[in-house]
């Protein structure tokens, strides 16, 4: 019989605690993908903003164009080609994640967009072709990262706690998802680049 405080808290306490007859490694597998994108998340958007004293292009990307020194049109649609690039990763994901499964490219796409973070914001300044390619990759892989998030989690969840898990593993990367745009914006403030 569950106790008053596994009712009140629901599925997180239910999940944690059951042991599934022949699967107990899934839940343990399941909270290590809420940890890592919960960090995941946190991290990419803040990375840099502690490291370099940069934003994340994904909420500051017309501060990252103006800092390179980029034209007035590439800093008025920096977000419009970020987005782009996004609407693209999320579109394509999913057909390769059938074609070559949910793990491959959801690992894949995840240091994608590490490589095209390093790639192309560690130049400086940068012209407007690089610029506008590092908007358009970053805008891609991470999108395809954000779509395959769920997909990951079914994978290795039972198909009656699919619905559970998923709603958990938003909940947990809720508040990291909040917390850094906030800091990358209140880093960019002292350093003199938080207006466009």
């Amino acid at each position: 019989m569950e106790s008053t405080l596994e009712t009140l808290a629901g599925s997180p306490v239910y999940l944690f605690r059951r042991r599934h007859s022949g699967r107990p490694h899934q839940v343990r597998a399941h909270s290590s993908i809420c940890l890592q994108t919960a960090l995941a998340l946190l991290n990419a958007y803040m990375t840099h903003a502690l490291i370099s004293s940069w934003a994340s292009p994904y909420f500051n990307a017309p501060v990252l164009a103006k800092t390179n020194h980029a034209s007035t049109t590439i800093t008025g649609y920096a977000v419009v080609i970020l987005q782009t690039g996004s609407f693209f990763g999320r579109v394509v994901c999913g057909p390769l994640a059938d074609r070559f499964g949910v793990w491959k490219v959801f690992i894949g796409v995840g240091f994608s967009s590490a490589i095209s973070l390093l790639a192309f914001w560690t130049s400086y300044p940068m012209p407007d072709a690089p610029l506008v390619i590092g908007l358009f990759a970053y805008g891609a892989f991470s999108g395809a990262f954000m779509s395959l998030i769920g997909a990951a989690c079914a994978a290795i969840s039972p198909v009656e706690e699919i619905g559970a898990r998923i709603g958990i593993l938003w909940t947990c990367s809720a508040l990291p998802c909040l917390a850094g745009p906030v800091v990358c914006g209140g880093e960019l403030v002292p350093i003199g680049l938080g207006e466009c």
